[in-house]
């Protein structure tokens, strides 16, 4: 929601303030005795972020003043960037609609498909917001993270690590062994070491051996 005021009109008139967005909108107001004027608009989700809008107020009499209305672009982070599954992951962000519950969305497909904070996490009045959520069981790489507000959306690159598990059996003992682990890089050459000297040069994987 903006406040839009004005001074030096004529007392008493009716003030029609424009907004011409991709959709116009117009609210109306009344001048005091004084001539001033003040008046609220709630932003409508047609507007796009990193947007002009062209804002025009008259009356009845031909009187005219214009300005404009800035909408702020999308912004979005979280910590830490690079994480394990199960790892609480902070995200921030700011101009999205004011006071919207928000969804977000790893690895993101689209809206339908976002789902909620929990717990859930609403903008404030200026549209900036802080949450959490637990980064689920993905794959080792790269994955685009979004948030959403049902219209607006910011994305961010979040990169998961792999929890390297290392399993040896039997744990003592003399003669053969069988090593096995999970979270290592898929189709990679890996290579077995005992106190520091290489015992065996293992084949590629698809991330477990």
């Amino acid at each position: 929601s903006v406040t839009i005021s004005g001074t030096g009109w004529m007392p008493n008139q009716a003030i029609v303030v424009t907004f011409k967005g991709p959709i116009t909108y117009s609210v109306t107001a009344n001048s005091d005795s004084s001539g001033n004027f003040t008046v609220n608009f709630t932003v409508p989700m047609t507007y796009a972020p990193d947007s002009i809008i062209s804002v025009e107020a008259s009356d009845s009499l031909g009187n005219k003043a214009n300005n404009v209305l800035a909408i702020p672009s999308t912004s979005l982070s979280a910590t830490p960037t690079s994480a394990s599954a199960g790892t609480d992951i902070t995200v921030t962000g700011t101009g999205f609609n004011g006071g919207t519950q928000l969804k977000y969305g790893l690895p993101w497909k689209d809206i339908p498909s976002a789902v909620n904070f929990n717990p859930a996490v609403y903008t404030n009045y200026k549209g900036s917001f802080t949450g959490t959520f637990k980064l689920p069981d993905l794959a080792y790489g790269s994955y685009s993270l979004a948030v959403t507000d049902g219209f607006n959306i910011s994305t961010f690159t979040l990169n998961v690590e792999s929890k390297i598990v290392l399993n040896l059996n039997p744990t003592y003992g003399v003669g053969a062994f069988t090593i096995s682990g999970s979270g290592f890089a898929s189709n990679s050459l890996l290579t077995v070491k005992f106190n520091d000297k290489i015992a065996y040069p293992l084949s590629p994987t698809s991330g477990e051996t």
